[in-house]
């Protein structure tokens, strides 16, 4: 309320709104799980679990939400050699390699 008790005419988005929008932000979420596990367990093989847990953080701040819903694909098999290659995609994009030398990560050659 505005000091003079008169109530300011600011639309409320309500709670609704914010129940609407928690669905996708969770299944997001999940997804971005998701595609860490596949993400890592590539990174992995080329080097220690803790800056691979590092380089698997790099390399989802690269991607798109659609990005990382193709990764997520290959959950629970092993990654095959497009969902590699579209990793080492992201691995080589600015924003990656900018987070590789902030995390102390060896840049992807």
């Amino acid at each position: 309320q505005a000091e003079d008790g008169i109530r300011d005419r600011s639309p409320s988005r309500g709670l609704g709104d914010v129940y609407k929008r928690q669905p996708q932000a969770v299944a997001d979420d999940v997804v971005r799980r998701t595609a860490g596990d596949v993400v890592f367990a590539v990174v992995n093989r080329d080097m220690p679990a803790a800056p691979a847990r590092a380089a698997t953080e790099c390399i989802l701040q690269a991607a798109t939400v659609e990005e990382q819903r193709a990764l997520a694909r290959d959950v629970g098999v092993e990654a095959g050699t497009q969902t590699v290659e579209n990793i080492r995609n992201l691995a080589l994009r600015p924003v990656a390699q900018a987070c590789f030398a902030a995390s102390g990560v060896p840049p992807v050659t």
